[in-house]
């Protein structure tokens, strides 16, 4: 388990949704030099607590749903399951691979178009893995919020990304294909290092990207954290309700948005009805967020399930794959 000192965790809370800050920027509010800026975050990285930078894009402005796929395994051996993950992380539909421990061993997200594109993307994928599928089960994310981890923070910041599903697809052209797929790669890739690659000027660029945001295609720049190299457990909590009317889910979601330890959230179709992530330091302290939300909310949660995070592959991320 890493420490973090103030200047740690202050890094972490400015850049953990501005990601591309500029050092001049954070070193002013952090009352540090350009030079200590820069070595504090390239430590962070050394220790693989930040793992890298990428833009947030929505789904919705490139005419995508995420389709999360959770399995369980039978006659997979170690060797195989490898070659399953190497697989799946060439793949440029899936978005995210993971594996888990709880209610299910292994999740994977598929961006399409629509369920019939799904389909055709997960039989293509898993056409010759599928015999060793146990179960599975599909859920489809609706609307996502994410909030910034107060418990790494200390921050009392009540910041708030919401990323809505449904919403009207916008046109790009290659050129923007391009700069998102570099973004989503490298949040804080300069504009003289992608007019480099795209062979545009950078102030090209940099207009390219402000059109990107005013779209609404790029919802901003997050860092990725490991919160296990911080000593968390990073649950996801599946919640099964009844007799919800959207009025009382709003009153659970707001609830939840108000525990320090939730770090995002989400409506779905399929497995669940609405699904948290939270960073848990004991196994007595899981179940007493369950207790306190079940206490709460006793008239609509029916049950739930819950699944640990124990290793992301690919770039772990959760931005759609831009489709070529």
């Amino acid at each position: 388990m890493n420490e973090l000192d103030v200047i740690d965790r202050k890094i972490i809370d400015n850049m953990f949704f501005n990601a591309r800050i500029s050092l001049s920027s954070l070193a002013k509010k952090l009352r540090i030099s350009k030079q200590v800026a820069k070595y504090r975050i390239d430590q962070l990285m050394k220790k693989d607590i930040i793992q890298g930078f990428f833009a947030e894009i929505n789904p919705s402005k490139m005419g995508l749903l995420i389709y999360t796929v959770y399995f369980n395994f039978q006659r997979l051996t170690p060797i195989k399951q490898k070659q399953l993950i190497e697989h799946l992380s060439k793949q440029k539909s899936i978005g995210l691979n993971v594996s888990l421990n709880g209610k299910w061993e292994h999740c994977i997200g598929i961006w399409a178009e629509s369920i019939i594109h799904f389909k055709k993307y997960y039989d293509e994928v898993m056409k010759d893995y599928e015999m060793h599928i146990k179960e599975k089960s599909l859920m489809i994310g609706l609307d996502f919020h994410y909030f910034k981890p107060k418990l790494i923070t200390l921050a009392n910041d009540n910041q708030e990304w919401a990323i809505k599903a449904g919403l009207a697809k916008e046109s790009i052209d290659e050129i923007d294909t391009a700069i998102l797929n570099k973004l989503a790669e490298n949040g804080r890739a300069g504009l003289v290092e992608i007019a480099k690659e795209i062979q545009l000027t950078p102030n090209a660029i940099k207009q390219r990207i402000k059109n990107l945001e005013n779209k609404g295609l790029i919802v901003g720049y997050r860092a990725i954290i490991n919160y296990t190299k911080l000593g968390f457990l990073h649950y996801r909590i599946f919640l099964h309700l009844e007799n919800a009317s959207q009025a009382k889910i709003n009153g659970l979601m707001e609830f939840l948005k108000q525990q320090k330890n939730i770090i995002s959230m989400s409506q779905t179709v399929g497995f669940c009805d609405l699904e948290f992530r939270a960073l848990i330091g004991s196994i007595n302290e899981f179940f007493k967020l369950i207790e306190i939300i079940k206490n709460n909310f006793p008239d609509i949660i029916k049950g739930y399930d819950s699944i640990i995070y124990y290793e992301f592959y690919k770039s772990l991320n959760f931005i759609p794959s831009v489709q070529q």
